[in-house]
Formats: C-alpha cells, structure tokens, sequence
C-alpha cells in the first residue's frame, strides 16, 4: 500500500473513483457494492465513481493499465491509487481515501 492520500476527500474535493470490473463476476459486483457502500456512508452523494466493464471497454482497461478485475483506481489523489480486489478489506479504502488511518477499526 502507498502512502496515505495527501488529499483527503471533502465537500469542496469530493473522490472521483474508477472502478474496473468484469462484468457480473461475483467479486466484480461484490467490489462495486462494498465500493458503493463505503461512498455512500462517508460522501453521501458527493462522488464520482466511474464504472467501467473490461469485457466491453477492453481499449479503456489497456490505457489504464489494468490487466485484473475488479481494480479500483482512485485518480482524485497524487498518485493514483490502485486497490486490486472485492474491497472486502474496506480498510485499504478508507485508507486510501484518507479517512481513517493506516490499521485503525471499522
């Protein structure tokens, strides 16, 4: 994991997210739901999550350099942050994100 986000998500700087998948794979769906989830506790409705299926944006996924799915990218922030998986683990995107510290509880 990389460093913490220097620019921790807020009204004025909501994330915007891109979130790879492939197509209704079950750990595809299960990022996007824990994804959503997580959004919609802390940002309410002040984010941006782009989705993006590979099995039909293939070109989009090889631009991004993304050869897994689900990859989560998180371009808000400098460097982007890649997060590999179902976001199961939904504290590496709290993490990421900036809105808990590095082993810190749900």
């Amino acid at each position: 994991m990389s460093k913490p986000a220097q620019n921790k998500a807020s009204v004025s700087n909501p994330p915007e997210l891109k979130l790879f998948v492939a197509g209704r794979d079950t750990n595809s769906l299960m990022a996007l739901q824990n994804l959503e989830s997580l959004c919609r506790e802390h940002f309410k409705d002040n984010y941006k999550l782009e989705i993006i299926n590979v099995l039909e944006q293939f070109d989009t996924a090889l631009k991004n350099d993304v050869l897994v799915a689900p990859t989560l990218i998180i371009t808000s922030i400098d460097p982007p942050v890649r997060i590999i998986g179902s976001l199961r683990d939904d504290r590496k995107v709290r993490y990421a994100l900036g809105i808990s510290a590095p082993g810190a509880g749900v």
